[in-house]
């Protein structure tokens, strides 16, 4: 169970820097058919439900993962640990907690969900069909959609014309786009997620903006006084309801006010906005649902690290000097903090004998993981470059080389300050010993 919630935790929080960032673009697009901003929540739905995302450097989700994260995923090495130097002692995870928690507020959720629906199931035993699909209800409060495999439509029994012909068209509406699927499936999501408070933000605004697009399906063909008809009749079923409705699609459950407001002031998308909101959405599909770039493997240890002074001489002898353990851990620990800082323009290198600079000469160092991993940092001299305003100076060209493919990036003025006072510990003159010729 711990093992289960630990992935739930690192989805949502993937999905907490999606939805914080489709917030405002729902705000940009309030002027794009409303069926656009429907899909847009699929952005955060799927990073909710899917773990492994392909890894792209354009990605906008920060790559190291939240320090709770970290801890309760290192609990139960811990707690392991602990058991055995206490022997008998059992040895509690910090993580079951957390985990019952999440699981007891999950159950909750669902359980609720399946309560109204039971609910709701008994309100309309007694009820009439008029015909197939469309069901005549006294005890109905509103229309609504019921079902999701077999869905059916529900209406008060005194709801009259022409509000009747609205109510349907609106409840049709639901059933071509199959809200009535979504929806549950929505608060499947949320269930999961329920300690994420942007989930429940997304979840309210997904419904409204469902009721929305449902609504701009109808009145688009509709003329002025149809409109106003329509937005009548929405006036007329938004009443107050005393049951709760979190499965059922309801006319008239969500946003009265505001569904009214934009219905008066409906005007058909312009071909730019579409244009507009179609691009916008293209570059958050690929800044979201795309994971990082990362230079380090999660869970691997460095099993040997090299540092060599690029010295250029005339049999080109290339020696090492083995890095210490502390030395290895802190460069590690300096790539991963830096990692997402990559410059688009490679520039020209260049070799600098060490006569000429003895104190910022050329010099690369190799990290080899023990899952075969192996980390190049190369730190050289490159010719400055106007994209960047870039003078001449030194600056550092990481490799990874080891997994699904090669990597290489180019770090940012930051780090290479960084890895400049972090090559000042290592000595420039081999000592006795402790050189090695290759890896």
């Amino acid at each position: 169970m711990e093992a289960v919630f630990l992935y739930i935790l690192r989805m949502s929080i993937s999905a907490f820097w999606v939805i914080a960032a489709v917030l405002p673009v729902r705000l940009l697009l309030r002027r794009a058919p409303k069926g656009l901003l429907c899909a847009l929540w699929l952005l955060p739905a799927l990073r909710l439900c899917c773990p492994v995302f392909p890894e792209a450097w354009f990605s906008l989700l920060p790559e190291r993962e939240s320090a709770a994260i970290s801890l309760l995923r290192a609990a139960p090495a811990g707690a392991e640990a602990a058991q055995v130097s206490r022997g008998a002692a059992a040895a509690v995870s910090p993580a079951v907690l957390p985990a019952a928690l999440w699981l007891a507020g999950a159950c909750l959720m669902l359980t609720y969900a399946l309560f109204s629906w039971l609910r709701l199931r008994r309100t309309v035993a007694a009820s009439l069909s008029p015909e197939p699909g469309i069901r005549l209800c006294d005890e109905a409060e509103g229309p609504f959609i019921l079902g999701v495999f077999r869905p059916v439509i529900y209406l008060p029994s005194a709801l009259g014309e022409p509000d009747r012909t609205h109510v349907l068209a609106h409840e049709r509406a639901h059933l071509g786009r199959r809200d009535h699927r979504w929806k549950p499936l929505g608060w499947l999501i949320l269930s999961l997620h329920w300690f994420n408070p942007l989930c429940w933000a997304a979840y309210i605004l997904f419904c409204r903006d469902m009721e929305a697009a449902c609504d701009e399906a109808v009145i688009r063909d509709l003329d002025r006084a149809g409109q106003a008809a329509y937005a009548q009749a929405l006036l007329n079923c938004g009443a107050p309801r005393r049951r709760p409705a979190a499965c059922p699609l309801a006319f008239g459950e969500t946003g009265v006010k505001q569904r009214i407001r934009q219905i008066l002031n409906y005007r058909k998308p312009v071909f730019r906005v579409i244009l507009a909101a179609v691009i916008l959405c293209g570059v958050l599909i690929l800044c979201f649902l795309t994971d990082p770039d990362r230079f380090l493997p999660e869970d691997a240890e460095v099993k040997s690290a090299f540092f060599c002074s690029l010295i250029q001489s005339s049999d080109n002898t290339v020696e090492y000097i083995r890095l210490t353990p502390e030395q290895a851990e802190e460069l590690r620990e300096l790539l991963r903090g830096n990692s997402r800082r990559r410059s688009f323009y490679y520039g020209e290198m260049t070799l600098v004998p060490a006569a000429q600079d003895p104190d910022s000469r050329a010099c690369s160092v190799d990290l080899n993981f023990t899952d075969g991993t192996v980390c190049q940092v190369l730190y050289a001299c490159y010719r400055g470059n106007f994209l960047l305003g870039r003078e001449d100076g030194y600056y550092a060209r990481v490799f990874v080389y080891g997994r699904s493919r090669t990597t290489e990036w180019v770090m940012s003025r930051d780090f290479n300050e960084a890895f400049a006072d972090w090559r000042a510990q290592i000595p420039d003159a081999l000592p006795p010993g402790e050189a090695a010729e290759g890896q």
